[in-house]
């Protein structure tokens, strides 16, 4: 989005979900590791395509998209999306996305851009 301030911020109408993999104790008092949602935020939502998308390098069977969102310090590459829902063997369930990498659009610390790979259930 090349835009300004104020046309990038209304295209923020996407509500994804963060994520982390936290350490949390289960019913029998055990550690476990698993994903927990972290905040919910407002971001513009890209899918690559065409000439973006083979520009990525990516392979056909791999989803990408980039989502952009105001700057924040609180977000890392361990971290990942939750955004709109897919049907798997008749039931519905998040979609999921692995953050592969954030860059603050031009040092600016306003808007960053996510770009993610869906996640497929196995």
């Amino acid at each position: 989005m090349h835009y300004s301030n104020q046309a990038q911020t209304a295209q923020l109408n996407n509500r994804i979900i963060l994520q982390k993999y936290v350490t949390v104790t289960n019913d029998n008092d055990f550690s476990i590791k698993e994903w927990q949602d972290y905040k919910p935020i407002w971001a513009a939502a890209k899918n690559l395509h065409g000439e973006e998308y083979y520009a990525a390098g990516e392979e056909q069977s791999k989803k990408t998209a980039i989502f952009t969102i105001r700057y924040r310090r609180d977000i890392d590459e361990s971290m990942r999306i939750k955004f709109g829902k897919r049907i798997v063997d008749e039931k519905e369930i998040d979609r999921i996305y692995e953050i592969t990498f954030i860059d603050d659009i031009k040092y600016q610390r306003e808007f960053m851009e996510i770009k993610v790979l869906e996640i497929f259930p196995e």
